[in-house]
């Protein structure tokens, strides 16, 4: 399967390398970029922690669980 058919985050399209993490299918996860003395950072807001996730998580919840609206 390649990058742009399994991943639905426009942000995360835009990384260089897909990150190694539960998040990458997540729906609850939101992606932002940010730039630091030019090397850029991939980071993770998850809306059901109400959380910064800064490290890989090898597995998580989450990705079943999804936001009501």
């Amino acid at each position: 399967m390649d990058k742009d058919s399994m991943i639905r985050s426009a942000t995360l399209k835009q990384a260089k390398a897909l990150p190694e993490t539960a998040c990458v299918n997540c729906p609850n996860a939101v992606w932002h970029l940010t730039r630091k003395d030019r090397k850029e950072e991939l980071r993770i807001f998850c809306l059901l922690m109400h959380a910064l996730i800064d490290v890989p998580m090898a597995a998580c919840d989450g990705t079943l669980i999804f936001p009501k609206m």
